[in-house]
């Protein structure tokens, strides 16, 4: 049975996760249970070892708005700080924003600008 093979477009990821051990094309090992992603652009080639669990979708950050996230897991943000379970913080630099594999976007938060009234 010939499979086509799923095109990953820019701003987009797949969300993946093992389901046994092996070690893939770039050598890393991966342990049943492990969730990474696979970013965009690329062609993603399927391998029976790995199970796509969803596709993930940049969040576009626009001028006075930043996006809430909160850490589903102890992972490393995109600027390398260390986040515990359930911690959220906010990403305000504008574009697009992909959240990590164990990152969830919680919601778009919209500034509120103060004058003097």
């Amino acid at each position: 049975v010939v499979t086509a093979l799923q095109i990953v477009m820019t701003n987009t990821a797949l969300h993946l996760q093992a389901l046994l051990d092996f070690e893939d094309q770039d050598g890393e090992e991966r342990i049943a249970g492990d969730e990474w992603l696979f970013e965009g652009p690329g062609t993603y080639i399927p391998q029976k070892e790995v199970e796509v669990l969803q596709t993930i979708q940049a969040t576009v950050i626009h001028h006075n708005q930043a996006i809430r996230l909160r850490a589903r897991k102890e992972t490393k943000d995109r600027e390398g700080r260390d986040r515990v379970t359930g911690e959220e913080w906010l990403v305000r630099e504008v574009g697009a924003y992909l959240p990590g594999v164990y990152e969830e976007v919680v919601d778009v938060v919209d500034a509120f600008v103060l004058t003097e009234k």
